[in-house]
């Protein structure tokens, strides 16, 4: 199966949200490492570190994840989302092509000057402000052409479109998981499924009888644990994932 890291668009993408890490994350994830356990033994990194970057790459559309228990925890199954990545591109994208459209408006509604020596340009209107003597190097300016650029834009702009149009076309309201999500295997799998609640048994209520007032007897409680170690101490790499999640990104 092809990666979708073969797409330069997409590879892009997820460098940008999530940098090197969340390249060689999603590489891993493809090839069946699903669980922050199986990601962070495998890249050698501590699993909040892990957390971390699968929260910032859920949060751009990239991954998403399935709950399942294992071992009577709680733990999760991450997998790639290949059509909201390409939505998001294809948002990128659109973006890109509105700016270049204003670019190409603005090169065409404005007269240049360049300089001779150090090639730097400016309009009209601060060309006259500097005499037509540029204001790095103090050699004349001289009228800029810029139908070249303006063809390199536009040139830039139909692949752009181009490239939108076909989106249109391959994108699939249908496919939201990926094809390389695996389910849990074994007994864990049908986990995933909610289990159906026990009907509620509604018991009459008995009448209250009164008793009479019993003395209270004060009991001593032990001030400090029969242990030094504190019971509630909590590592700072075991955080509760469904915690981390709701947006714990400390």
């Amino acid at each position: 199966m092809p990666s979708i890291l073969d797409d330069q668009e997409i590879h892009d993408y997820i460098q940008a949200k999530a940098g090197s890490m969340g390249l060689s994350m999603i590489q891993l994830i493809e090839q069946g490492f699903t669980t922050i356990n199986e990601l962070a033994e495998e890249l050698r990194i501590p699993r909040r570190a892990t957390r971390k970057v699968l929260y910032q790459m859920n949060k751009a559309w990239i991954v998403g994840y399935k709950r399942f228990r294992q071992e009577g925890m709680i733990n999760f199954q991450w997998f790639t989302t290949p059509v909201k990545i390409r939505r998001m591109v294809r948002h990128v994208r659109q973006d890109e092509i509105h700016e270049i459209e204003e670019r190409i408006q603005f090169e065409q509604d404005h007269k240049f000057f360049e300089c001779v020596t150090c090639k730097s340009r400016c309009m009209y209107t601060e060309a006259m402000d500097f005499g037509f003597i540029c204001e790095r190097c103090g050699e004349p300016l001289e009228a800029h052409n810029n139908d070249k650029a303006v063809e390199e834009l536009r040139t830039n702009l139909k692949s752009l479109i181009a490239a939108d149009d076909k989106d249109t076309g391959n994108l699939d309201e249908t496919k939201e998981i990926s094809e390389s999500f695996k389910p849990v295997k074994g007994s864990d799998a049908d986990i995933l499924k909610k289990p159906e609640k026990p009907p509620t048994i509604v018991r009459p209520k008995r009448p209250s009888k009164k008793k009479a007032d019993t003395p209270q007897v004060k009991v001593d409680l032990p001030t400090k644990p029969e242990s030094d170690e504190d019971p509630f101490a909590e590592d700072e790499d075991e955080v509760d994932d469904e915690e981390f999640l709701k947006g714990d990104e400390g």
